[in-house]
């Protein structure tokens, strides 16, 4: 493309410029210097042979044209930050999302194709703040029956959902009932956060039903064992600027309540556990959505052995045989030596959920349904 700028003269006749172009296809417009105005070009897509014609515009329509087309390129849409709620079932995770989003939170749209996908995994779009958030509900992360692993369905869905994600994960939020720290609490924090995010995704505490404690104290006296547990919350990204001196907030943390109780007894510290959420999700979420990463749950080992039939001639027969990956040997160790065999389990079955048959209609279904 060749661009020529065309000097004039300030004050020229009646504030007009007469140029030629080739008849109406694509335009081009360019902003010229100081001393030029600028010039309209009609990109050919004919031959040169066809005739010209002449184009007049006077300098408020080539002001005005310039610009609308210079705005053009100003509007990008913004970001919708993906934030997953997970934990135990009872915990109050729903009702984190209406305290989150309150008026503002709308159903995320689904296809009745995609349906299937989702009954596990709800999508709730609102703002905080003036930014833009989808909140997912996601089923309970409960015991199995022998109280060693998640419950796998739930474990899979969630599983499945943070790996769909194509525009990645800005925030975790473990929301937990206190005061007590349950085994399964510490299996899922360290499963999802330590080796599915392998720590690249925020990750912090949400705590409920605690209204009949000391919300603003509990935090300070219980910290230590979160920190023997493994249950570390990241701190926040941002502040939020706040006029509430009321507003006591711990890092990576928000003690509420998720009741207003009968009669509204709880509703004071019901209100200020609805700002200590929404500062939490604010402050601690990734401006860059992190996508998940492919794990390594298993390599495939190489093993030859001598052949007893071909023992003079030395024949070697080579297998092949999976041994743990990085990732699983990571999770074998987080959940220490008792719990080494359910820990293979669970990366056996979350491996084979990702290399299944059903892994691409199941994510072509999501993206099709524009939640993912």
């Amino acid at each position: 493309m060749v661009i020529i700028d065309v000097p004039y003269e300030e004050g020229g006749a009646g504030g007009r410029q007469t140029f030629k172009s080739y008849p109406p296809v694509p335009t081009l417009i360019f902003e010229s210097p100081a001393t030029t105005r600028p010039i309209f070009f009609h990109r050919s897509t004919q031959s040169d042979t066809l005739p010209i014609r002449e184009m007049t515009m006077d300098s408020s329509t080539l002001s005005s044209s310039v610009t609308c087309a210079s705005g053009l390129g100003d509007s990008s849409p913004a970001i919708r930050h993906n934030v997953v709620l997970f934990g135990e079932s009872g915990v109050g995770k729903s009702s984190v999302v209406n305290m989150l989003l309150g008026d503002s939170a709308t159903p995320a749209g689904v296809s009745g194709d995609a349906r299937g996908f989702t009954l596990d995994s709800t999508p709730h779009d609102g703002e905080i703040n003036g930014h833009l958030f989808r909140i997912w509900d996601t089923a309970g992360l409960d015991e199995g029956e022998g109280g060693a692993v998640p419950e796998t369905k739930a474990l899979l869905s969630l599983y499945r959902l943070l790996c769909s994600l194509d525009g990645g994960v800005s925030l975790l939020v473990f929301c937990m009932r206190g005061p007590r720290i349950t085994a399964a609490a510490k299996k899922n924090w360290s499963l999802f956060q330590d080796i599915i995010c392998q720590q690249k995704v925020p990750a912090v505490i949400a705590i409920t039903y605690l209204e009949n404690e000391d919300i603003d104290g509990w935090w300070g006296r219980n910290q230590p064992h979160f920190n023997d547990s493994g249950l570390i919350p990241d701190k926040g990204l941002r502040e939020l600027d706040s006029t509430d001196q009321l507003l006591q907030c711990d890092e990576g943390v928000a003690c509420v309540t998720a009741t207003k109780g009968k009669q509204d007894v709880f509703n004071n510290i019901y209100d200020m556990s609805c700002k200590k959420l929404k500062k939490l999700v604010y402050e601690s979420h990734l401006d860059d959505p992190w996508k998940i990463e492919r794990i390594q749950w298993f390599r495939v080992a190489v093993k030859s052995a001598i052949d007893a039939e071909w023992l003079c001639g030395l024949h070697f027969i080579t297998r092949t045989e999976k041994e743990p990956g990085e990732a699983t040997l990571k999770l074998m160790a987080t959940w220490g030596e008792r719990w080494e065999k359910e820990a293979v389990f669970v990366a056996k079955m979350l491996d084979k959920s990702l290399n299944s048959k059903g892994k691409k209609p199941f994510f072509r279904r999501w993206r099709q349904a524009g939640i993912v």
